[in-house]
């Protein structure tokens, strides 16, 4: 439940998590785990619900243009942001997003690409200081 909160900011109870968790092990998608704290209920995903998962993660093409739709809906719509800087903001983020997990992996690439993103974003809180 916090790795949940970590990624979206909203932390489910127990609630809401057990039942799911009892749904997918009638499934066949996940099995209880043993744990050496007897109070904690911990799951693994069975060879059904990695199969699952891999099917759900060949979806990334349609995953990547519904991001990029928000993207727009929020940057174009909601904030107004003239096209051109939309474009070049979006062409940034999909440049991204295209990097591979081998290249993210890699602690040399890594900290290369830290430095680009923390130097733009550097550049740009300079362009607000600039303009106050």
């Amino acid at each position: 439940m916090d790795q949940v909160f970590e990624y979206t900011e909203y932390k489910p109870s127990p609630g809401s998590v057990y039942p799911l968790l009892a749904q997918l092990q009638e499934e066949g998608l996940v099995e209880q785990s043993p744990d050496e704290e007897p109070s904690l209920k911990r799951y693994t995903l069975t060879e059904a619900g990695q199969a699952e998962l891999h099917e759900i993660m060949a979806h990334d093409d349609h995953l990547k243009k519904r991001q990029r739709t928000i993207r727009k809906m929020y940057w174009r719509l909601h904030r107004d942001l003239p096209l051109e800087l939309f474009n070049s903001f979006s062409a940034f983020m999909d440049a991204f997003e295209e990097l591979d997990s081998t290249t993210i992996a890699s602690p040399e690439m890594r900290a290369k690409l830290i430095s680009i993103i923390d130097e733009a974003r550097h550049s740009i809180e300079s362009l607000e200081a600039d303009a106050a």
